[in-house]
């Protein structure tokens, strides 16, 4: 593994049962593709409400867990 992280999101590739961050990247190169005057504000401001989404999630997750 050379340690090269990418340049744009395009470049980045989530593990293959990383299915969370596979989501969130798909959203994040969709919107990486189609934004306006290359705006990239709009772009962190999407990966903040996608992380939220995630963190969201895994927290419902981990509720399910202790109350078993």
């Amino acid at each position: 593994m050379s340690g090269y992280i990418g340049s744009t999101v395009q470049e980045i590739e989530a593990a293959p049962n990383a299915e969370l961050t596979a989501d969130l990247l798909d959203r994040l190169k969709d919107l990486d593709a189609t934004r306006i005057n290359k705006d990239d504000q709009i772009v962190m401001r999407k990966a903040v409400l996608g992380l939220l989404s995630i963190v969201s999630t895994l927290e419902a997750r981990i509720a399910e867990l202790e109350s078993r």
